[in-house]
């Protein structure tokens, strides 16, 4: 949003486990899952966990900061204003859509659109393990 371009990567090689989050403010499914990712976020944030919001947009990021001021989701979001960077193309994202992916620290996919369940599982598996060794 300040116009500075980062590397999706060099914050995914910091975390064990990070969701990538593709929404848009005015997705209603986009936010309810954004939504639903909150409490594991706010549980294993500090286990090895993060998620990175990429919001599409266009014209501006009004919108987006709304939403995250909104919804509190307090973690990094990045902005795609006007499809400049293709990220939906690059992901195969039809054009309305958002998804989620769970990446580990190597950044490979590990699920694709994973319910707040499903990665609630994965990361219980894998850091809940680490956090008692």
């Amino acid at each position: 949003m300040k116009g500075e371009e980062i590397a999706i990567s060099s914050i995914v090689e910091e975390f064990d486990y990070t969701l990538l989050d593709l929404w848009a403010s005015w997705c209603s499914p986009c936010i309810q899952n954004s939504k639903a990712m909150i409490p594991i976020y706010d549980y294993y944030k500090d286990k090895g966990f993060t998620i990175i919001g990429v919001a599409r947009e266009y014209s501006d990021s009004k919108a987006m900061v709304n939403a995250i001021n909104k919804y509190g989701f307090k973690w990094v979001n990045l902005l795609e204003l006007n499809d400049e960077n293709n990220i939906w193309r690059r992901y195969k994202i039809p054009s309305g859509a958002g998804g989620t992916f769970l990446l580990n620290r190597n950044g490979e996919i590990i699920s694709i659109n994973p319910t707040a369940e499903e990665v609630r599982k994965i990361l219980a598996e894998e850091l809940d393990q680490l956090s008692t060794e």
